[in-house]
């Protein structure tokens, strides 16, 4: 009777060189593996030092795109931060206005040079106290339903590249490359608004602006103009 050696799976280092010698793109589709890997002391000539070269090619490679991340990245976040300092100088003439019609005069005059873009308008829906075609600065009136139209049910819509749209933004709109639509809720008796933030900039508000800042802008608008209307009723 034959007696078989009991099966090993030990992998012995002769089955992987014969099985590299077989595969020699094998570390090229798996790079990964050269991080695990400790390189041999260097020497003149031979393949030690295709190797080494190798595995230097891809750290300088891989340290590339790490600072290429990391510029990025200190980059988008001085942006937010620019932003939002902007937004909280805006938000403070809006709450030190001490009127309806300064509120307004900030909203028109004001907002775009704090927040550095190049056309605010307040955005109000057609009824019969402002019918369409009522010209006020800073102010445009929208045919009715227009706003849906635009927005869906989106409360906030940021657009990265728009044809100009004189219906928003009135004789600004050859200016603005992209903009950013907060829808606001006044009151009952005040017809449908949003507050429109344009840029000559395409995508400018992707990225510095986030969706939860211009939120709370918009936030601050309806609440001053409730405040102001309330104290003129």
């Amino acid at each position: 009777m034959v007696t078989r050696k009991p099966h090993s799976d030990k992998v012995t280092e002769q089955q992987v060189l014969d099985y590299l010698e077989k595969h020699p793109n094998f570390l090229l589709k798996h790079p990964a593996l050269l991080e695990l890997l400790t390189p041999p002391s260097r020497h003149e000539g031979g393949k030690v030092m295709d190797l080494q070269n190798f595995m230097l090619r891809k750290l300088q490679a891989d340290n590339s795109k790490l600072r290429g991340v990391n510029t990025d990245l200190i980059h988008n976040t001085r942006e937010n931060i620019t932003a939002q300092q902007r937004v909280h100088s805006a938000i403070i003439s809006l709450l030190s206005a001490n009127g309806l019609e300064d509120l307004l005069y900030v909203i028109a005059s004001d907002l775009a040079m704090q927040l550095d873009l190049d056309a605010v308008m307040l955005c109000f829906e057609a009824n019969d106290i402002m019918p369409t075609g009522t010209a006020m600065p800073g102010i445009q009136i929208l045919d009715p339903l227009y706003i849906d139209e635009v927005m869906g049910t989106r409360h906030i819509l940021l657009r990265g590249e728009i044809d100009p749209d004189p219906a928003i933004f009135g004789a600004a709109a050859a200016l603005v490359q992209s903009d950013a639509l907060i829808r606001l809720y006044i009151s009952d008796t005040i017809p449908d608004a949003m507050l429109a933030l344009g840029s000559r900039k395409v995508n400018a508000f992707q990225t510095a602006f986030g969706g939860e800042l211009l939120a709370f802008l918009g936030q601050v608008v309806e609440i001053c103009i409730t405040q102001w209307i309330t104290v003129g009723e």
